[in-house]
């Protein structure tokens, strides 16, 4: 999407989430044009808010999952790779990406744990 059109799509999904607080695909479509423009943030509490009121599919947990990834709450991504997975088998592609993950949590604890043990913590 160009910048402009996202925009005037977040403004416009924004005035239909005002008329109906309760629609789940303005959420939606607007928690996409969120990741679109790199608002992440902003793009995880649409989801959220599209799950919250009903939504239980797995491009929504996909989705959401890659926003919390870049987010860098890798925890929160790995929980939204198994729920899509589990709504959808045909999402099991995402097992490379959470074994990714796993790999990265991990990694990262390691290294967390040779800082601590070298300052003597």
């Amino acid at each position: 999407m160009a910048k402009k059109t996202t925009i005037r799509a977040i403004e416009d999904y924004t005035a239909a989430i005002a008329a109906e607080p309760t629609s789940i695909l303005a959420h939606v479509n607007r928690a996409i044009a969120w990741q679109s423009t790199n608002d992440y943030d902003k793009a995880v509490a649409d989801y959220n808010e599209a799950i919250r009121l009903g939504l239980k599919t797995a491009a929504a947990y996909n989705n959401r999952g890659g926003a919390h990834k870049t987010l860098g709450a890798l925890d929160k991504a790995l929980t939204d790779f198994e729920r899509a997975i589990a709504l959808n088998p045909a999402f099991e592609a995402l097992l490379g990406q959470q074994r990714e993950e796993r790999t990265s949590i991990a990694d990262g604890y390691q290294m967390l744990e040779a800082i601590l043990e070298k300052a003597g913590k």
